[in-house]
């Protein structure tokens, strides 16, 4: 599948949790491979130190609706949090914040 991706040079990649399960060093390919792409990529993933790594967007879903939204570094800016994780966490935990 990541090859038609490549080869055709699509626009648009859609990623549903392509690290899970995989070992430290397959982890660490696959990152590469998403990090050369030059596509709009759609990842999600429950692991948040891989999205910070090649993170430009964030959308942040729970409770069924969206609870953030916006580029990572306005969002790490206009937030105390110090990482994505703390501000993902904020937002998880205070169901009554949204930005």
């Amino acid at each position: 599948m990541w090859s038609l991706a490549v080869g055709k040079r699509a626009d648009l990649v859609v990623l549903d949790e392509p690290l899970a399960e995989l070992d430290p060093l397959a982890r660490l390919q696959v990152m590469s491979v998403v990090r050369e792409l030059e596509a709009t990529v759609l990842l999600s993933s429950h692991i948040l130190t891989d999205l910070a790594e090649v993170c430009d967007h964030l959308i942040l879903l729970g409770a069924d609706r969206v609870r953030l939204c916006g580029s990572f570094a306005d969002l790490l800016n206009s937030h105390s949090a110090t990482d994505l994780e703390d501000l993902v966490l904020h937002y998880l935990r205070n169901p009554e914040a949204v930005r």
